[in-house]
């Protein structure tokens, strides 16, 4: 009986002993699982109870007294709008930041087909990028649910997480995004989950995929969902328009006294206008839109950004969103696309833009766009219309045809804008909009499945959404991650008053960037037509070049010079007119 008495003591100092150095140890707050090949199991290592990591010896969340309303939270990056996509590539993952010590439950995610297999990983971050060699959880494999509903994915072991994760998907489905590129580099694909590409903001928006967890203090999170201008795209000088800053509080507090910020910054990056206003609270899961007016009187391509403030919000990149406007005087360009940016081609035979004039009545002059055709196998020819029509159908959707031109005898070029002239067919817009069309003319020598690619500005939002494309006979709107390359150019019609024609444009010249490694953008304004001649001077006045010399119609016009094969230096673009003359200084570096 001493014995087992004294085995006793012993146990319980021992139990004692153990306890003191759980509660004075540093919490791990997961552990990672490591990866056998493909052909093997995934096992855990070491891995704590959820009751050991949440508790000290006081009794009490790590985090001090707050104690969550709800047994689940969300966290969310997407808007909710599905918009499906087939993946070529294997795996996908997005990136989520909890902002502070959580239990990851379960995941939600949104599927477009059914009965399909697929593998579920969480992965942790390393410096942006998924360490998929390193499994938090044990992967899930499971086959999708029914098609375009949500499906719950529950983590048979939940585990507790402080810092950034990745969920990663294998599989060869069709999977929803949300077509608002708004994240900053939490899109990852990966064909070996060895390398992976992670664009700073991905074409067709987040991934619906949401962790469910549970969080043991308050997160705070508050993001701009949407922005409209209520005027549209191409405003008249000068301008007024009212912008609307859609904010939702995906955080699990209720935050008071939100400022909403308004900033307009031109083709520099420079800021033109900037307000705010404030939204009294915001709870969870809460939306709420402000609207601000805004006045501008000069002409420019513009970009409006919207966006909450508050100083502890967890996920800063997804709080901003931008839209683009552009105020006009005629005659002017009307266009969406950055042709600065990345390019890209499509494959679609038939594709129109909308546009809504900034005055009526609006006469059409020209319609340009730009395409490429490659040359495969033998030489042949191909030809391109370009059609005007209503925008009278069902919807919106394109209408009646109001004119139309076709040039035939095309081959195969890399790069090359077409200009069509309509002012002999009097195109007049008297109120809505229209749209400009492209489309692919096959001929006799033409091969099947050849032709030419219209190019887009891929990549680089915002984007207009306002492209359509022609399958069969039917016109569908698409391409919400990209502005295709047509452009139309309106003046007032002839009989409009000079008085109401009358332009602000002035003769300038600008550069941009000033300090480049060979290209950059040279625009010009010239208040009246006239032969326009731009070269490039050394600094010690030699002529070293014609970078443009041609009659152009008053107005705004650039272009795209490449200087990379000259030296470096300082330099002068020197632009001559009728009676006046304008100069910028240009530095090359290598």
């Amino acid at each position: 009986m001493k014995i087992c008495r004294e085995l006793f003591l012993i146990g319980t100092a021992l139990l004692f002993l153990i306890s003191i150095l759980f509660t004075q140890a540093p919490v791990k707050l997961w552990t990672r699982i490591s990866e056998e090949p493909e052909s093997n199991k995934f096992f855990l290592k070491n891995y704590l109870p959820i009751s050991q990591l949440l508790i000290t010896s006081e009794g009490k969340d790590i985090e001090g007294d707050f104690s969550s309303i709800r047994d689940e939270d969300t966290l969310v990056l997407d808007d909710g709008t599905a918009f499906d996509l087939f993946w070529i590539g294997k795996y996908r993952a997005q990136r989520f930041t909890p902002g502070i010590l959580c239990t990851l439950q379960a995941l939600t995610f949104r599927t477009v087909m059914e009965y399909t297999e697929c593998s579920l990983y969480v992965w942790p971050d390393s410096s942006g990028i998924p360490q998929s060699s390193t499994n938090l959880v044990l992967p899930v494999y499971f086959s999708s649910s029914f098609p375009d509903e949500w499906q719950r994915i529950d983590i048979s072991t939940p585990v507790m997480i402080n810092e950034d994760f990745w969920i990663g998907i294998k599989g060869y489905s069709s999977f929803f995004y949300d077509n608002t590129p708004n994240c900053h580099k939490r899109i990852a694909h990966s064909y070996d989950k060895i390398e992976w590409f992670i664009p700073d903001y991905h074409e067709y928006g987040e991934l619906l995929i949401r962790p469910i967890v549970k969080l043991t203090g308050p997160r705070h999170d508050v993001s701009c969902t949407n922005i409209f201008s209520k005027k549209g795209f191409f405003l008249p000088n000068p301008a007024f328009d009212t912008v609307g800053i859609v904010v939702k509080n995906f955080g699990n507090v209720t935050e008071d006294n939100v400022p909403v910020y308004l900033r307009v910054k031109d083709t520099l990056g420079l800021v033109v206008f900037f307000d705010a206003q404030y939204i009294d609270s915001l709870k969870h899961n809460e939306m709420d839109t402000v609207f601000i007016p805004w006045s501008y009187n000069k002409n420019g391509d513009y970009i409006i950004e919207g966006y909450p403030w508050i100083s502890n919000d967890c996920v800063r990149d997804n709080d901003k969103l931008k839209t683009k406007s552009y105020i006009r005087t005629y005659p002017c360009e009307l266009y969406y696309d950055y042709f600065e940016y990345t390019l890209s081609t499509t494959t679609i035979d038939t594709v129109a833009n909308k546009f809504f004039p900034p005055y009526y009545p609006c006469k059409i002059d020209s319609i340009r766009c730009c395409f490429e055709c490659w040359q495969i196998g033998t030489t042949y020819t191909y030809g391109i219309a370009i059609v005007i029509l209503d925008d009278k159908g069902i919807g919106g959707f394109p209408g009646t045809e109001l004119a139309k031109d076709s040039v035939m005898g095309f081959s195969q070029a890399n790069f090359l804008w077409l200009t069509m002239d309509f002012t002999s067919q009097n195109v007049i817009v008297d109120s809505g909009g229209f749209f400009a069309e492209w489309t692919f003319i096959p001929d006799s020598t033409t091969p099947p499945y050849s032709g030419p690619q219209l190019w887009t500005d891929r990549w680089n939002p915002p984007f207009a959404h306002m492209t359509w494309v022609k399958g069969g006979s039917n016109w569908y709107h698409f391409w919400e991650h990209w502005d295709p390359f047509i452009r139309v150019c309106v003046d007032y019609p002839s009989g409009v008053s000079g008085d109401k024609k009358k332009s602000d444009f002035s003769n300038s010249l600008s550069v941009h960037p000033t300090i480049s490694s060979g290209k950059f953008k040279c625009s010009f304004c010239t208040s009246k037509d006239g032969m326009i001649e731009i070269s490039l001077y050394s600094i010690d006045g030699r002529r070293v070049k014609s970078l443009f010399s041609t009659f152009v119609k008053k107005g705004l016009h650039y272009f795209y010079p490449d200087l990379s094969n000259l030296p470096q230096g300082v330099y002068f673009i020197l632009m001559k007119g009728d009676g006046f003359t304008e100069k910028k200084k240009l530095i090359l570096i290598k």
